[in-house]
């Protein structure tokens, strides 16, 4: 899969969950599995060689001409068709890759005296969990490591780091 590809799979999953659908918001024409409204399908589907009277919406298209215009529209103009629903998918697919984990902080020339708090705490951590690992000690169960716990934090759908 090349890297478009993979890009045109997160914005189809994230704009209709891979669904030929018309969108939810009142006033609006985004429809298809790449959720296009009206004005820029008739632009892609000039730039991708297909007859406008044949397919007025996105949705009224099979899926290989809504691709074949989503990525003469991708190769266009990258993300910005879809960037106002999601204004970091370049973090989804970069060069082919997923988006690398963010890089924990270093941990304290000295070691914190125990209950010492964190700050800033992260969410859905348990602070005795991030004293332990920042004093080089382990809790039972815990992450073994900051970057094992940015690791867990991120699978479990952490979207800010701090």
């Amino acid at each position: 899969m090349s890297t478009t590809d993979d890009a045109l799979a997160a914005i189809a999953q994230r704009e209709s969950g891979n669904q030929n659908i018309h969108t939810k918001i009142p006033d609006h024409t985004a429809s298809g599995y790449y959720q296009i409204i009206d004005p820029t399908w008739r632009e892609g589907m000039g730039f991708a060689g297909v007859d406008p009277s044949q397919y007025p919406t996105a949705m009224s298209a099979p899926f290989e001409v809504q691709n074949q215009v989503a990525k003469a529209l991708y190769a266009k103009y990258g993300e910005k068709p879809w960037a106002s629903s999601a204004p970091k998918l370049s973090n989804v697919v970069a060069n082919g890759q997923p988006a690398p984990l963010p890089t924990p902080p270093p941990p304290p020339a000295t070691p914190l005296p125990p209950g010492a708090a964190l700050a800033p705490t992260q969410p859905g951590m348990d602070p005795a969990v991030m004293d332990a690992m920042y004093n080089g000690t382990s809790v039972a169960g815990g992450p073994s490591s900051l970057a094992d716990a940015f690791a867990r934090a991120a699978r479990a759908g952490q979207q800010q780091i701090v």
